[in-house]
């Protein structure tokens, strides 16, 4: 049995040019370090911390080697490789493998100055890399990084950024469903159900999906006007300053008196990405905005009624399956990151994150 190390990292893509006339394939740049101790040119990354989820990790790790605080987009891939490989340029034996390295990948963006102060306090502290970590820090386009790339891994990641670039992925916005944290048991309490509060184990799960959420950059909370919502997302919207708007569709009651009411609560959320461009040759997507993305909290009923719904918008099927159509549907304190494409008042969900933070 092998020891396997876990890591995280990504790719940050920035537009060079929003001229239309230029393919957007050739207008976007990316985000390279040179590794001191190995003398190579990586896509930012680096192990997990104690108690850390993966997208935690790829966010403080970006931001830790390159000084550009992100927001997380869609999902690019997770790669294995023997430790021993690490920086190496001619693959070493297999014979002497004991630790295996597992890293996942996500395309990220880097955030405005304002939303990445929005957000401190909630993600946690940054210790920028030390120069006998990483040398230099440098944008490159495309085709020029495939040639400075000093690993097949690596250009096979990029690999998967274009394909996903190319099919009008990488632009997605995100809506973050939340299921409320563990509340008091409902047979125990005497109060008003709408006042039911969460448990100090629910409080506990409140705290460490804040840190979650601080991933992408959420810049609006809608929440059920119920108490053990509001304060399921009070961690992250008391040290943002992002204030919640109250939905009484995404109550429990609502559900019971309309089934389809959450839902079109729900779909006012869809929107394409702010200032789009124009569709281009090589990608029908938008192109001119830091991605963003909503948070809505919500019931264990209501979440089963939305999962239905969303299934059919999903890109394909494999998609699909990732929402699960069965009670519980989701942990509570949890969350799902839906990537969205918004097009001809079209919905397509291309990705699907299930976000469960680490509490301990």
């Amino acid at each position: 049995m092998y020891q396997v190390v876990e890591a995280a990292g990504g790719i940050i893509y920035r537009l060079s040019s929003y001229d239309q006339t230029i393919p957007l394939e050739n207008r976007i740049e990316l985000c390279m370090v040179h590794r001191t101790k190995y003398d190579d040119w990586s896509w930012p990354k680096g192990k997990l911390e104690e108690n850390e989820s993966h997208r935690h990790a790829a966010v403080r790790e970006i931001t830790e080697e390159t000084g550009i605080p992100v927001t997380l987009g869609v999902f690019l891939q997770e790669v294995t490789y023997p430790l021993h490989f690490e920086g190496k340029k001619i693959k070493p034996s297999l014979k002497k493998v004991t630790s295996m390295k597992r890293v996942q990948y996500w395309a990220a963006q880097e955030l405005p100055e304002y939303q990445h102060k929005l957000r401190q306090e909630t993600l946690g502290p940054i210790t920028p890399a030390k120069p006998s970590e990483i040398q230099k820090v440098r944008w490159y386009s495309i085709k020029k990084s495939y040639d400075k790339l000093t690993h097949e891994t690596d250009k096979k990641i990029l690999d998967t950024f274009v394909a996903k670039l190319r099919a009008g992925q990488i632009f997605a916005n995100c809506i973050l469903l939340v299921r409320h944290a563990k509340a008091e048991p409902r047979k125990q309490w005497e109060g008003e159900e709408s006042q039911r509060p969460l448990t100090p184990v629910g409080a506990g799960e409140s705290y460490a999906l804040m840190r979650e959420l601080s991933c992408y950059n959420a810049l609006t909370c809608i929440s059920s006007p119920w108490m053990r919502c509001i304060q399921t997302l009070s961690p992250f919207t008391r040290h943002t300053g992002i204030p919640t708007q109250h939905a009484v569709e995404l109550t429990e009651d609502s559900y019971k008196n309309d089934h389809q009411l959450p839902w079109r609560r729900f779909t006012q959320e869809f929107r394409p990405v702010e200032n789009k461009g124009t569709t281009d040759t090589l990608n029908k997507e938008f192109v001119n905005s830091t991605l963003q993305s909503t948070i809505i909290c919500t019931h264990k009923p209501v979440i089963g009624e939305l999962l239905q719904q969303l299934q059919t918008l999903c890109y394909n099927k494999k998609l699909a399956n990732e929402l699960s159509s069965k009670s519980p549907y989701m942990p509570t304190g949890t969350a799902i990151a839906l990537f969205y494409t918004y097009e001809n008042q079209k919905v397509s969900i291309v990705d699907v994150q299930k976000v469960i933070p680490v509490v301990y």
